[in-house]
């Protein structure tokens, strides 16, 4: 995959349906994938989940932020915020 930093700041995954087909994980090529480009750049992940349901999928990125509840809800480093 080629991929240039200096191109984004960020990129952000919708979790059902794009990285997560099941509910509950992510497939082994696509979280290997993840974890490369998470190396490079910001990862924020985002969902129509409360954030508490995004987390079992995404123990592997425990720091990055997360945005749930169709936007309403933000999760960074410095805690919980409604938007």
């Amino acid at each position: 995959m080629k991929f240039k930093k200096e191109s984004y700041d960020a990129l952000v995954f919708d979790l059902d349906g794009t990285i997560v087909f099941n509910g509950y994980e992510i497939e082994a090529n696509i979280l290997e994938k993840l974890r490369q480009l998470d190396e490079k750049v910001k990862i924020i992940f985002a969902s129509a989940r409360p954030v508490r349901d995004m987390l079992p999928p995404l123990e592997d990125f425990p720091d990055n932020d997360l945005i749930g509840g169709n936007g309403s809800i933000v999760r960074m480093k410095q805690g919980i915020f409604p938007t």
